[in-house]
């Protein structure tokens, strides 16, 4: 199975991911590096020529191609789980992680990065509390393990992936 970490920007999905592939001994994806490399550019110029439609449909290609083979450790995007295809290709293929924080929290974490557009042409920390209350209710019906970012440490957050990776494991 893969093992897709899932929630929003600045929780920890890339970083944690990328530790979680070393110690494991797979592959890392993150599904925005993947659709920067197909599309050849970045993700604000796809939303700024393209829309966030069309980004949202690579995403979906993106998550496609790797739910087609196993033992890959994925970092999707804060959005992906709001497609129901999305969804279910998380469910069907792997083992989600949800990482969350408080808004604070993701606010500092991510204000000034300008790596992603507003989606909601709001304030960030405005946006923040929208997007997640859409969102969280997808996170928590998808999360197999679900890890509070903002109130452990790298370390601490990968001791807890790792022990309830093992749960999963030992009931299969």
């Amino acid at each position: 199975m893969n093992i897709y970490m899932i929630g929003y920007r600045g929780s920890g999905k890339t970083s944690l991911g990328r530790a979680v592939a070393v110690k494991l001994g797979r592959v890392f994806f993150d599904t925005d590096d993947l659709i920067v490399e197909r599309e050849g550019k970045s993700i604000p110029k796809i939303f700024e020529e393209d829309g966030e439609s069309y980004f949202r449909d690579c995403e979906t290609e993106a998550l496609r191609g790797v739910s087609k083979t196993n033992n890959k450790v994925v970092a999707t995007g804060g959005g992906i789980v709001m497609r129901e295809e999305n969804r279910r290709l998380l469910k069907e293929s792997g083992v989600c992680v949800y990482l969350f924080a408080d808004t604070d929290v993701l606010y500092k974490r991510i204000v000034g990065d300008t790596n992603r557009p507003s989606l909601t042409g709001k304030d960030a920390y405005s946006e923040i509390e929208e997007l997640l209350k859409v969102r969280i209710p997808y996170y928590k019906e998808l999360a197999d393990i679900s890890v509070d970012t903002g109130n452990n440490g790298f370390v601490q957050t990968l001791d807890i992936i790792f022990k309830e990776l093992n749960k999963i494991e030992e009931n299969k």
